[in-house]
C-alpha cells in the first residue's frame, strides 16, 4: 500500500490515507487484521483504490450505498439522511442468554460452573458495549466481581437484567452526519465517583468518560433541562471509557483530575488524527514542545484546526487550572495535573476546561449506580441513540 502511495497515520498504525498532488484527501482505511473499513472522497477514488488493493490482495469489496446495511466485524452498519447506524440485533438475539440463578438467594455465593458462564456473559456484553453505553457502570462492576471470591448470585443477576434489556431494546449507537462547512470541534466529558466500600474496593474511584466529535459554533448554546435531543448539538462518540481510575484516589479531587487526565490524552489522539487526516500535520505534542523549547522566545502558533474542550463537574479542578497561582496545601501530585491542564492551554491544543453541572452530567450515569429514568441516563441515551450532546 505504502508503494502505492498510502501513508501510515502517526496517530495509528493501522490506519493508511492516500491523497493526491495537491494534498486533499482522496482515500482512507482502517485496518484490522485481514478486515478493512474506510471511505473514498468520490467513484473515481474508490475506482483507484480498489485497483490497489486487487494488486495486491484477494478482495471482497463492498460499497454501503444510502439506506443499504452491511455487517463489518459484527457491527451491523446502515446509512440514512442522519448518518451512520451501528447495531448489533443478531448478535444480541443469537449470544446473549442469562445464566440460570436463583433469583431469591441474592446473598449466596455463585458457584465455579456459575462464574465461567458469568465470565462468558460478560465478554459478549463488552461487544455489546462497543454500540451501547448505557450498561458501562454494572459491566465495569461485573468484571471485578467476577473474579473475587465473594461474588454472589445478586451481581450475577445485574448482568441477567442486562441481557433481558439489551434482547428487547436491541441497543443501537447513531453516528450523525456533520456539516462539512462547520469546522470540527472535540470534547472530553468525564466524571469520577467513589464506588462503595465492599470486598473488592481497593482505593481506586470509577472513572468515566467520552471523547465527542462535533460541529464548533462561536455562539454559546447551552443545554435546557427537559430539552428535545434533536435542538442539541450533533456529537460523534468516538472513544469511550468506564473504568477504575489508574491509580488509588484519596479524595474526590483526586479521582475527577484522574479521569479528566485519561480523557485528554484519548482526546489528543483523536485531536491528532483529525489533524492528519484535515491537514496533513503531523506535529505530535512532544514535537511542538520540543520545539518551543529550542525556541528563545518560544513562539506559540495559533490554536489547532481542531478545537478542544474538556467539560467535568468537578468545580476545583476548573479553578485550579483558571487561577494563575495554585492553591495552599496541594500535594505535587495535584500541582503537576494542574500545571499539565495549564500547558496543554498554552500550547494551543486545549482551548478551555469548562464547568458542568453534575445533575446533567451524561457519563455521570457510569461512574456510579443510577436508575433507567434518571436525567443522567436519559442524558446519555440520547448521546448514544440521537448523537447529540451540549453542556450546561
Amino acid at each position: 500500500m505504502i508503494k502505492n502511495g498510502f501513508a501510515v497515520s502517526s496517530s495509528d498504525p493501522c490506519i493508511f490515507s492516500l491523497r493526491n498532488k495537491t494534498g486533499d484527501l482522496e482515500a482512507e482505511l482502517a485496518i484490522h487484521v485481514d478486515d478493512g473499513l474506510g471511505f473514498c472522497s468520490n467513484a473515481k477514488a474508490e475506482t483507484k483504490v480498489r485497483k490497489i488493493l486487487e494488486q495486491s490482495f484477494a478482495l471482497t469489496w463492498t460499497s454501503l450505498a444510502r439506506g443499504e446495511k452491511t455487517i463489518f466485524l459484527g457491527y451491523e452498519i446502515s446509512e440514512n439522511d442522519e448518518g451512520l447506524r451501528l447495531s448489533q440485533d443478531a448478535f444480541c438475539k443469537a449470544k446473549l442468554k442469562e445464566v440460570d440463578t436463583c433469583k431469591k438467594a441474592h446473598n449466596t455465593l455463585i458457584t465455579e460452573e456459575q462464574r465461567t458462564q458469568m465470565r462468558k456473559l460478560i465478554g459478549c456484553l463488552r461487544w455489546v458495549h462497543r454500540v451501547d453505553m448505557t450498561i458501562g457502570y454494572v459491566l465495569s462492576r461485573s468484571s471485578s466481581w467476577v473474579a473475587s471470591p465473594h461474588c454472589r448470585v445478586q451481581h450475577l443477576n445485574d448482568l441477567n437484567k442486562i441481557v433481558r434489556r439489551c434482547v428487547r431494546d436491541l441497543p443501537f449507537m447513531l453516528i450523525p452526519r456533520l456539516d462539512a462547512d462547520v469546522p470540527l470541534h472535540c470534547v472530553g466529558v468525564c466524571d469520577a465517583g467513589e464506588p462503595p466500600e465492599d470486598e473488592i474496593f481497593r482505593g481506586r474511584w470509577q472513572s468515566s468518560f467520552v471523547v465527542l466529535v462535533g460541529e464548533r459554533y462561536d455562539h454559546t448554546v447551552a443545554y435546557v433541562a427537559g430539552q428535545d435531543p434533536l435542538l442539541q448539538k450533533r456529537a460523534c462518540p468516538i472513544i469511550w471509557h468506564f473504568g477504575l481510575t489508574r491509580r488509588v484516589s484519596s479524595s474526590s479531587f483526586d479521582g475527577e483530575t484522574l479521569t479528566a487526565v485519561e480523557c485528554a490524552d484519548a482526546c489528543l489522539a483523536v485531536q491528532a488524527h483529525l489533524e492528519e487526516s484535515l491537514t496533513g500535520d503531523v506535529e505530535t505534542l512532544l514535537d511542538r514542545r520540543r520545539r518551543d523549547l529550542k525556541t528563545v522566545a518560544s513562539p506559540r502558533t495559533g490554536m489547532k484546526t481542531v478545537t478542544l474542550d474538556i467539560d467535568t463537574d468537578c468545580n476545583d479542578l476548573v479553578t485550579g487550572v483558571v487561577n494563575l497561582v495554585p492553591l495552599k496545601g496541594w500535594s505535587k501530585r495535584r500541582k503537576t495535573d494542574i500545571f499539565d491542564f495549564k500547558e496543554l492551554i498554552d500550547l494551543k491544543y486545549l482551548r478551555r476546561i469548562r464547568k458542568i453541572k453534575g445533575p446533567t452530567n451524561p457519563v455521570d450515569a457510569c461512574s456510579k449506580r443510577v436508575t433507567w429514568t434518571s436525567v443522567t441516563m436519559k442524558r446519555l441515551v440520547e448521546l448514544n441513540r440521537f448523537g447529540r450532546y451540549t453542556s450546561d
